[in-house]
């Protein structure tokens, strides 16, 4: 492990039952991230998720109170969760990669393993920045820690579209519904056509892996894209720390564009952004704040 300080992490979290395995842990990823923390129980995880949103997880397959597929249901798409189990079905690592996971440790733990398996993570997102769009307070697209700035001609079609797409849940869009606002006065064919031209763009703007398509529907994909409305809906479920939402629903909604098919949506996110600052900050201890309009679009429970 010569190169050991070539991988740094900034919060790791490590969920395990028996203290001494968290304790041989965290010895060694404290050498990787100024803050590790360890929990042994799903309640715990969840006490923990309130405040703090781990780079990375290490949790062993099964732990008191839950499985590591409900953590992962309570995760930030962009948290990464390495398996730690002493037996792995191939049916359980088949349903585990289902839902993003990939990487899987025997027990006991090599710790040369746990380190590739970090290294192996810090170089994907090195290659494949995470994506943040936010859309309150205005459109912004982060690449990583980078903001995504147009120094010449903004490209007001793919920006149009990202916000329609942010408008309908982000998920399993339509695609004649994107195809009816942005090119509504084409027919059918040429439509699509300017359609199949702008995700090609949008796939160069943001990364082919960040655009999902198929049977007739597009969407981000939540294991590389995160928005700040799928966080403000992870705020109010009780899965994501409420000032990761409150510092930036404060904001209107895409305030630059009055575009009519963003009027519906607009009024939706600015009464759930009411509700998480309710929830927050009830006036009294018997105030719980107000009750969500129903939810008219899709979007990743986490």
């Amino acid at each position: 492990m010569d190169a050991r300080n070539r991988v740094r992490m900034q919060d790791i979290l490590v969920v395990a039952e028996e203290s001494c395995q968290r304790r041989h842990l965290t010895t060694f990823l404290r050498e990787l991230s100024p803050r590790v923390e360890t929990c042994s129980s799903l309640t715990a995880v969840q006490a923990y998720l309130c405040d703090i949103v781990p780079d990375s997880v290490v949790a062993e397959c099964r732990f008191p109170g839950g499985t590591v597929a409900e953590l992962k249901a309570l995760l930030p798409n962009q948290s990464d969760v390495i398996v730690m189990s002493a037996e792995t079905s191939a049916e359980e690592a088949f349903r585990l990669a289902q839902l993003g996971i990939s990487y899987f440790l025997s027990k006991p733990v090599d710790l040369e393993r746990l380190y590739d398996c970090l290294a192996a993570i810090q170089q994907r997102r090195n290659t494949h920045p995470s994506v943040f769009i936010r859309s309150f307070g205005g459109l912004r697209i982060f690449l990583g820690e980078a903001e995504r700035v147009f120094p010449k001609k903004p490209p007001h079609r793919l920006l149009s579209m990202i916000k329609l797409m942010v408008a309908l849940g982000g998920v399993q869009v339509p695609v004649n519904k994107i195809c009816d606002a942005l090119w509504e006065a084409d027919d059918g064919d040429a439509a699509l056509n300017k359609f199949y031209t702008s995700v090609h763009r949008l796939r160069k703007m943001l990364g082919s892996e960040c655009i999902v398509q198929s049977n007739n529907k597009i969407g981000f994909n939540p294991e590389h894209v995160d928005l700040d409305t799928w966080r403000l809906h992870r705020c109010l479920e009780g899965v994501c720390r409420p000032s990761e939402a409150l510092a930036f629903c404060g904001l209107p909604w895409l305030p630059e564009d009055d575009s009519p098919w963003l009027e519906t949506p607009r009024q939706y996110f600015m009464q759930l952004a009411e509700t998480a600052r309710a929830n927050a900050h009830p006036p009294d201890s018997s105030t719980t704040g107000l009750a969500p309009m129903p939810l008219p679009f899709v979007h990743p429970g986490s």
